[in-house]
């Protein structure tokens, strides 16, 4: 059966877990134990449902252990809303995706633990989930300090996306849409900035409005702007780091392992021969859009 689904889906099946982006494919389990994937955009509704039933052990995430557990599981993941289900005064939704985890049990547990006020924890799957606080929202520096935690205690790929607090929700469905929009960012800012362990929505709304612009429209803005130093990645580099530690030489000096003379010595070089002021809020602003835009294109 599993060499017939291979040879069915081609490069769309896969066996090893221990990919880039796991939350991109269906997973099922055989009764041996062996794992297999296959990617979700390539698979209808009715092919899904089969392959559950002929595979029943489709998924190893942590079902809801309590009732809170379960109505949050139902509104988000089943559009079921529970009578009793009362609405938060104020919500964050932190997303995470996994990747080779063994013990996702263990890992909710140390999650949680990791969080200064109470979460609550759903699964979508074996492989991404949902933080959802309602009790307190946790500063971005620890869920940066969380996600480096727990990748040295598990071994294993963690990505975070922080979503934007809401208080005093309307309704329920605001809610829904609001987790609906910010699955899909998560999944821009992991196209975009992948080697982001922590993703804030914040970072995304520039890659949004660069889809809206055509390739072409793009390339002119990047060579109007950056024309005369497109070739000098190293520089390109060191000016985006400079400008994501808020203009601070010093900070960025270290970020990139050089001296803080040196990096001054770039951020001059960068003015002299673009004509835009880095140091500057709009010129700081236009030079980042346009290195952001240059990496969708890349």
């Amino acid at each position: 059966m599993i060499n017939q689904l291979k040879k069915h889906y081609g490069t769309y099946f896969i066996s090893n877990r221990n990919i880039e982006f796991p939350e991109q494919y269906e997973w099922f389990q055989t009764e041996e134990g062996q794992w297999f994937g296959i990617q979700k955009e390539f698979l209808s509704t009715e092919e899904i449902n089969l392959l559950r039933n002929l595979f029943p052990f489709h998924s190893n995430s942590p079902l809801p252990k309590t009732k809170l557990e379960k109505q949050w599981h139902d509104l988000l993941f089943n559009n079921q809303v529970s009578s009793q289900f009362s609405l938060p005064h104020k919500i964050r939704f932190i997303h995470f995706t996994v990747n080779g985890l063994e013990e996702a049990d263990s890992f909710t547990e140390a999650l949680a633990a990791l969080f200064s006020s109470k979460v609550t924890i759903v699964w979508e799957n074996t492989n991404q989930g949902i933080i959802i606080e309602h009790e307190g929202i946790e500063d971005v520096e620890n869920i940066y300090h969380t996600a480096e935690a727990l990748m040295s205690d598990f071994l294993i790929k963690v990505s975070f996306y922080i979503g934007s607090s809401v208080s005093n929700p309307n309704h329920l469905h605001e809610i829904q849409n609001q987790f609906k929009q910010e699955q899909n960012f998560f999944g821009i800012a992991k196209t975009f900035r992948p080697k982001n362990i922590v993703h804030q929505h914040t970072e995304v709304l520039p890659y949004i409005l660069f889809q809206k612009l055509e390739n072409n429209e793009r390339d002119q803005l990047v060579h109007d702007y950056l024309k005369n130093v497109l070739d000098d990645k190293e520089l390109l580099e060191s000016i985006q780091v400079y400008l994501e530690c808020n203009q601070n030489v010093s900070m960025a000096a270290k970020k990139v392992f050089i001296h803080r003379n040196s990096l001054q010595y770039r951020v001059d070089k960068f003015i002299e021969r673009t004509g835009i002021d880095v140091r500057t809020f709009s010129g700081g602003v236009t030079v980042y859009l346009t290195l952001l835009m240059q990496n969708v294109q890349n």
